[in-house]
């Protein structure tokens, strides 16, 4: 019996230790990606716009330039934001939000900065 249990603690002390190897090589793989992903996903609308990752369209809201899904977070983030304000002012003001979306992207649009991309009339994404 004391054989036995001698035998199962080599065993539980064996297996920890490779667990605990396998562990800190997994932390580490999840620490690095963990740090990637808050790199990217805390990118600025202004940075992603002058990295050419997104565009502006005529109706005031964001496209992804470059698919990716932090990408695709921000654009949500930022286009939900938008509808929320442009909802707001359409109904302060009495208009249809149609009307505040194309005044809002046509603003947007005229004051992009140089080899910024946006959404041309035709449909085609363009850079200014």
């Amino acid at each position: 019996m004391n054989t036995l249990k001698t035998s199962l603690i080599a065993i539980a002390i064996s297996t920890m230790a490779i667990t605990s190897a396998h562990a800190i090589n997994v932390n580490t793989i999840q620490n690095l990606e963990l740090k990637s992903y808050i790199e990217v996903t805390e990118i600025s609308l202004a940075e992603a716009k002058a990295r050419g990752l997104v565009g502006e369209k005529p109706d005031g809201l964001l496209i992804a330039v470059k698919n990716s899904a932090s990408i695709s977070a921000l654009v949500t983030s930022i286009n939900s934001k938008r509808m929320e304000k442009y909802q707001g002012l359409a109904k302060k003001h009495g208009v249809s939000v149609l009307a505040i979306q194309r005044q809002a992207g046509k603003k947007l649009i005229e004051n992009m900065s140089k080899g910024q991309y946006y959404v041309a009339d035709d449909g085609s994404i363009a850079v200014k």
